[in-house]
This record gives structure tokens, sequence and C-alpha cells, in this order.
């Protein structure tokens, strides 16, 4: 690619990248030419393990002035990123999938003018040979002299070119392609893919955070599918997340079965259901038998302890004590 003079112009500088396993010093593009020094130089390159695989844009005008701007993510993670790269005056900003991860400014950087040597993607072309190689892949290599605003960048990332609400970088990050049209549910975890996509978990992994408690399920119940939540107990019932999730109970319900005992009481303490009201189906709630001393596990609704002429079952309709005649 033969680039033109920008002089001191605004430009963009976009591209698709697929990290690979590179080093220290590897060239994802730019231009250098035969002379050593900052003039008249551009350049993306991968800083490696040094700097947590962080990338950096060079760039040095006629005069020798320079600047550079740094990703801050880990970005060697084998999937593809979108890279943004924007003159605007006197400021050079990054973007790595549609945010801005830094900017940088130098009054001083005026006028970036090449002589006729070729921009390189991959590797970088100095002193009349080719060298730092770069393992990776680049598609979509644009540059445009303007400046790209930050929703023009974020628009550019968020492409969704099959209209399902999932951008094409994500399902292809995936699936590997875009066959995917947002409603299945590959790992089974209660969410579909575009409610994966919405809520930032893996569509491929059930339990993103790995706590136990499937991703459908915490977002189901106002949980944090991406934070290891398992023991907490939002509803002071004596159920943690996981042991409500477990026991198929409402985290945000102390007692989900509203026969009045909490869940954790239920579990812990009398074996009754926290999901039945009546575990042992006699007609009479759980809470109502432990409250007056009968057996939650038993059926005694014919029972009458206190002789009075009305069965356990008679007294909880009527609303009396089944104790006291």
């Amino acid at each position: 690619i033969r680039d033109r003079k920008w002089g001191s112009s605004d430009f963009t500088i976009l591209f698709w990248m697929k990290t690979g396993e590179e080093d220290s010093g590897c060239i994802i593009v730019g231009r250098y030419g035969d002379t050593a020094g900052t003039e008249g130089v551009w350049y993306f390159e991968s800083r490696g393990e040094g700097e947590d695989h962080a990338y950096m844009f060079h760039v040095g005008d006629t005069d020798g002035n320079f600047l550079q701007v740094r990703t801050s993510a880990h970005m060697n993670d084998l999937e593809w990123h979108h890279i943004g790269i924007v003159r605007e005056g006197t400021t050079i900003s990054l973007y790595v999938n549609g945010i801005k991860t830094e900017s940088v400014d130098n009054p001083l950087l005026g006028a970036i003018t090449f002589n006729n040597e070729p921009i390189m993607i991959g590797a970088l072309y100095y002193q009349g040979g080719i060298q730092s190689f770069w393992e990776g892949l680049i598609d979509d290599f644009r540059i445009y002299k303007y400046a790209y605003t930050q929703e023009e960048i974020e628009d550019e990332y968020s492409t969704d070119t099959d209209g399902d609400g999932m951008p094409n970088v994500w399902e292809v990050n995936n699936f590997g392609d875009q066959s995917h049209d947002g409603t299945a549910d590959g790992d089974a975890d209660g969410l579909s893919d575009l409610e994966e996509y919405q809520n930032n978990t893996d569509p491929m992994d059930s339990d993103t955070d790995n706590d136990g408690m499937p991703d459908g399920w915490e977002v189901q119940y106002g949980l944090n599918p991406l934070l290891y939540d398992a023991g907490g107990d939002g509803d002071t019932d004596g159920l943690s997340n996981v042991l409500e999730y477990q026991n198929s109970t409402d985290p945000t319900n102390s007692d989900t079965d509203s026969d009045g005992l909490t869940d954790g009481d239920e579990v812990n303490i009398h074996s009754t259901s926290p999901t039945n009201s009546d575990t042992d189906n006699d007609g009479m709630p759980d809470g109502w038998e432990v409250q007056y001393g009968l057996d939650p596990l038993a059926n005694d609704a014919g029972g009458d302890p206190d002789n009075d002429g009305y069965t356990n079952l008679e007294e909880y309709h009527r609303g009396t004590n089944p104790l006291n005649k």
C-alpha cells in the first residue's frame, strides 16, 4: 500500500485484528522507511508479555516531534478486536472495540509527510528490508483523511450485518461465524444467545463465573452472572444463593412457599420442603404445624391432641388452637 502525504490534516485508521502469539516489537501495520528516527513514521505494534501484551501506536512528524498512545487492556486472547486510531488537531486517540483507551496531545505535532515508502501490514519495511513480522490476522483496513467521532467509532465496532441484535465480532468470536440468530441456547443455561450478549456472559458456558449457579438463573433473580456470589444471602433466610439454587427456592424471598417458615429453617431445621407449603400433604401448612408442635412430616390431620372433638385439620380451618380446648 502506498500512502499519501497527510500533512497536518486529521486522519482516521480503522481495522480489525485477531491477535496471535506474538512477541514484543511485532508490527501489525505501519510505515517506517529507510531513515532512522521519528520523522515521517507511524506504526501500530505489539509490546509483548513485559507490558501485558498491550499495543502501541507511534507517530512522528517531519520535524522529529512524536507521541505514543497505548491500549490499556490485555489483547493477546486470540480473538478479533476493532482498532480505531484518530488524529484530531495535535491529539491522537486510540480505540479498542469502540472504547477509547487513551488520548495523548502533543502541541508540537505537525505535518506527517513521507516519501514513497510503502505502508506494510503484518511487518515493517526498514532500510531496504522487511522485518518485525506479526503472527495474526487483519481485516477491513481503511485510512480516512478526517477524524472519526467517538460515536462513529462505536458504530464501526457494533456493526450487526444480519440484524439479530448481536454484533458481528461477538458472533464470530463466540461461534466462529454469523449463522446464529439469537434465539438458541447452546449452553442450556436459560439465556438465549441474544440474552447472553446483552448480559456479557459466555454463550458457550452455562456458568460464566463458575459459582455453581447457571447464568440464566442468576439473571432471573437479579444476581450477577459475572461475579462469584455463591455465598451471598440477599433475603437473609439462612440459605446461601447456591443453596437456594440447589433447593429450587427464590433467593429474593425468604419464604418461597409462603408457609410461615423461612427457606433456611425448612432446609436446616425441620427438613420440610421449602417449595411445598404442606410437605406431608395433610391439608395443614408446615408453618402452622410447627407453630403448634405438630409433625409437618407426618399426616396427623385426624389427630385431636386437646380432645375437644375437633381434628387438627378442623382446628386449622376454624382458626383455633389445636392444643387448647
